[in-house]
């Protein structure tokens, strides 16, 4: 909860740093950048870090804070560790890669169904937070969803394949006539 917390400060910080100093029209104004990118080019990249460094750096140093907290886990001889699928599934390749790729198929195969367990995992609770801010932010409640749930899971087991490919639209779109030319 304290990366989360940590990655909104960060995020927010850089947003309004880029605001403060005037970060995208320094950017825009630089000689040497407009000299080899030209001025619309340089005027663009400014706007895109006006309206993403903040998502930048707060998404850089959320990954350093995951990416190390195995080792202060380890420094401070706590228990700590992350879950989430990246770092699964290069701990597995690192894992196979460290035993020069001898290890039993049995392992490899149950360290794959953990990390698509994890992944299940990030996916569920990222798709669950997402749909609990977005019904609060237009002021319902989850429990208005109740009737989409049952159209759900008859839809995930009856045609499984549709969460993972969109099915074809099972009625083409009419062609409209042309409409006539009015004689005057």
């Amino acid at each position: 909860m304290l990366l989360i917390l940590g990655w909104f400060l960060i995020s927010g910080y850089y947003d309004n740093k880029s605001l403060y100093n005037q970060i995208p029209q320094r950017i825009a104004a630089m000689p040497l950048l407009n000299k080899i990118f030209g001025e619309y080019r340089s005027r663009r990249l400014g706007q895109y870090i006006e309206h993403n460094l903040g998502a930048l750096a707060g998404n850089f140093y959320f990954g350093i804070m995951l990416g190390s907290m195995g080792t202060l886990g380890f420094l401070l001889g706590l228990p700590l560790d992350i879950r989430h699928i990246t770092f699964s599934a290069a701990n597995l390749a690192y894992a196979v890669s460290a035993y020069n790729f001898t290890l039993a198929w049995p392992i490899v195969a149950w360290g794959a169904v953990g990390v698509a367990a994890i992944g299940v995992t990030n996916l569920f609770v990222s798709f669950t937070l997402a749909l609990w801010v977005a019904m609060r932010s237009r002021k319902r409640r989850m429990s208005e969803l109740k009737p989409l749930w049952g159209k759900f899971w008859r839809r995930a087991m009856s045609r499984p394949i549709d969460l993972f490919i969109a099915p074809k639209p099972a009625i083409e779109a009419v062609k409209t006539p042309p409409l006539e030319e009015k004689q005057g």
